[in-house]
């Protein structure tokens, strides 16, 4: 939302090209659309989200950057059918930062296991 060579949050080519770029990213394109929309408002002077809605970011970009080296070390790739693997376990259910590494490792290990990988 803050990326400034978007155009401006009120513009409306601004709002379309971070449309595009977030549609890209969200697995609900509806979403995306209402997400921009509804928050175009709720941003500071340079144009960042408000803290509140992003408050859960926090902890969670550490913990997904390692989850997905569970996968790289074991030799899965984030593209075609393992893309969708990696995903779904990121994705699929809450939890807390070190139960999301310790998923990602079960989900590798089992994965691999099952591939014959090493």
């Amino acid at each position: 939302m803050a990326d400034k060579s978007f155009g401006p949050l009120n513009d409306r080519n601004g709002i379309k090209t971070r449309i595009e770029v977030l549609d890209e990213l969200s697995l609900n394109k509806g979403y995306t659309r209402d997400f921009v929309l509804k928050n175009k408002g709720n941003v500071d002077e340079e144009g960042n989200l408000n803290s509140g809605l992003v408050a859960e970011l926090r902890y969670s970009t550490d913990p997904v950057l390692k989850a997905r080296k569970e996968f790289s070390s074991r030799g899965i790739r984030y593209s075609g059918v393992e893309r969708g693997l990696i995903d779904e376990t990121l994705l699929n259910g809450f939890w807390t930062p070190r139960g999301l590494i310790q998923r990602a490792e079960f989900v590798a290990e089992n994965y691999s296991n099952n591939k014959g990988r090493k």
